[in-house]
């Protein structure tokens, strides 16, 4: 009897041993059948990729748009420059003539563009502003806001034409970390038939 009880009693635990070891090899046998499967793949790629690469073109044409719009301002700026730099005399009827000339060259961005035209000297080893003359409701230019870094090597009693231009620019959009901005652009240049260009009120 006891013999009889001892054998179910091993071939019991025998079978519990086992069911563990059944159990793992048909787990390893699932995941090599999936791993093997590949459908839906495609589908998961899309999912995960569509997004990131939407994001990377939105992004790419938002700073395409500030690039383009920062040279089509160096390009207005370098224009008015160098008609300046044509000039022996500037006025204010002149400047109010380039001011409509930059709202004409830059008429796709922002309003609330202007210009501005100063005459600096370097004398006694500094610069000063002779004359300044802007457009619209902008404010001439002081001796305190020349910064010596911008201006070609003078010798002492050259003078030099700054032209500078202010266009608001306004991101296509905000979320990509460029901000809205008015571009602060400087171009100096010097006269090309008169040592000093003379400002005429």
């Amino acid at each position: 009897m006891m013999g009889a009880h001892g054998e179910t009693l091993r071939a019991a635990i025998g079978a519990a041993a086992a069911r563990p070891a059944r159990l793992l090899r048909r787990c390893a046998a699932r995941a090599r059948r999936m791993r093997g499967d590949e459908r839906g793949a495609i589908t998961v790629e899309f999912v995960i990729w569509v997004p990131i690469l939407i994001f990377w073109l939105v992004a790419s044409l938002a700073f395409y748009d500030a690039f383009r719009d920062r040279g089509n301002a160096v390009c207005a700026s370098n224009v008015i420059a160098d008609i300046v730099s044509r000039q022996t005399e500037v006025s204010d009827a002149f400047v109010s003539t380039l001011h409509d000339l930059l709202q004409q060259l830059l008429s796709g961005s922002p309003p609330g563009k202007w210009l501005r035209i100063s005459s600096v000297k370097y004398e006694g080893g500094r610069h000063f502003v002779e004359w300044s003359a802007p457009s619209g409701s902008g404010l001439p230019l002081t001796d305190a806001d020349l910064d010596p870094a911008q201006f070609p090597r003078m010798v002492e009693g050259d003078s030099v034409i700054l032209v500078e231009t202010f266009v608001p620019f306004e991101p296509i959009l905000s979320w990509t970390g460029i901000e809205a901005t008015t571009l602060h652009l400087r171009m100096p240049t010097e006269p090309r038939f008169t040592s000093k260009i003379a400002y005429r009120n």
